[in-house]
């Protein structure tokens, strides 16, 4: 059983049924043939989808690789398009690695400092404005909502701040997309990331929306794909697959959000009948993602659960488990935890595919585990 969507999700069954379809679509978009220009025109109609997703028109959508590349694009591109000026970036360590080392790599430029944000100031307008009008900030980049905790960020709010001060906002919306409803012109954002494999496309896809599109430099030259701003050829099967994804949230958006909040509460009111101590993270996160504390350590639990019953949870981000030492979780570390708690958090989330009975067989095998090694 799979309760780890946060770090990635199956391929949507509609996108499946038509990869055959998809992936015999080989001439290159750039191409003068007949074929090639009906691609060009389906890519085309993909941003169309996705900008009236995102409540835009598809000049300001690009696709890129990912949202890693996507964040990539817009923190070192801005830099790199305004080089001869000082710059100051804004950013939170909650972050995640995509948008921290990037800033992390521009401190090395002699025009370039950063400094990051305390959560409860970014929640909080008033010490935001503070902040800014000490530091005088030509870049913000902040999430809509982590990927550990499910933490929500007031976008629409920190926009008017930045706004008004002249700060370029940047919005990594990787983990809200699917889950919150985003309408970029209401936020007033300047820039916004998401991956499609985080609502059921394939990996390897990841959009990149812009106010203005000038506002960045490419990182990648050659081509001359994307409008010059993401060279090389066109991922055409991931592309249309994205569009198929969209398409289903777009027609599903309510429905999905129901079977969220279905999951959630019937996972809760399981412990509470069931007896399981555990203490929440967040309270009013994202309705898919629990940040948990049970009582024993949580990649222990993992551990067990996976190899024993078969049952998939997550003790943070995937990208992070990919480094090779060992460290808590930073934004658990930067959310207020203390160390001990940090080791104690597991991380549950739910997506279109789970059951009540998968997850009432879930808190059945946490209670299986906690029995024997509590």
């Amino acid at each position: 059983m799979y309760f780890d969507y946060a770090a990635t999700t199956p391929v949507l069954k509609e996108i499946k049924d038509n990869a055959y379809q998809l992936l015999t679509k080989y001439e290159n978009p750039s191409s003068l043939h007949i074929k090639s220009k009906e691609i060009k025109d389906e890519i085309e109609l993909a941003r169309d989808k996705i900008a009236a997703f995102l409540k835009t028109t598809s000049d300001h959508i690009f696709f890129t690789s990912g949202a890693t590349e996507s964040n990539n694009t817009a923190i070192k591109g801005f830099y790199f398009n305004n080089k001869e000026i000082k710059q100051h970036y804004f950013t939170s360590l909650i972050e995640h690695p995509s948008v921290i080392e990037p800033i992390e790599y521009l401190n090395c430029f002699s025009n370039f400092s950063s400094s990051y944000i305390p959560l409860e100031i970014i929640l909080n307008p008033y010490e935001l404005e503070k902040e800014v009008l000490f530091k005088s900030p030509t870049f913000a980049s902040f999430m809509m909502a982590n990927n550990e905790t499910g933490t929500i960020f007031p976008i629409k709010e920190i926009a008017s701040v930045l706004t008004k001060h002249g700060t370029y906002l940047h919005v990594d919306a990787t983990q809200a997309i699917g889950k919150i409803n985003i309408d970029v012109q209401e936020l007033d954002v300047d820039a916004l990331s998401f991956s499609g494999h985080k609502i059921f496309a394939p990996k390897g896809i990841g959009v990149l929306y812009l106010k203005d599109p000038s506002s960045v430099a490419p990182l990648i030259h050659g081509g001359g794909q994307e409008k010059g701003l993401r060279c090389g050829t066109e991922n055409v099967f991931n592309i249309l697959a994205l569009k198929i994804a969209i398409n289903y949230f777009t027609t599903h958006f309510t429905e999905i959000q129901t079977h969220y909040k279905k999951c959630r509460s019937r996972f809760l009111a399981k412990l509470n009948t069931t007896g399981i101590e555990y203490i929440l993270n967040e309270t009013n996160g994202l309705v898919n993602i629990l940040s948990i504390r049970f009582p024993m350590k949580g990649d222990a639990l993992a551990d067990i659960l996976n190899f024993k019953y078969n049952t998939m949870i997550s003790v943070g981000s995937a990208c992070s488990s990919n480094k090779n030492e060992k460290k808590l979780s930073h934004a658990l570390k930067n959310s207020g935890l203390m160390d001990h708690e940090i080791q104690k958090t597991t991380r549950i989330s739910f997506g279109l595919e789970t059951s009540l009975t998968d997850i009432d067989n879930l808190v059945k095998n946490i209670n299986n585990v906690l029995a024997v090694y509590h």
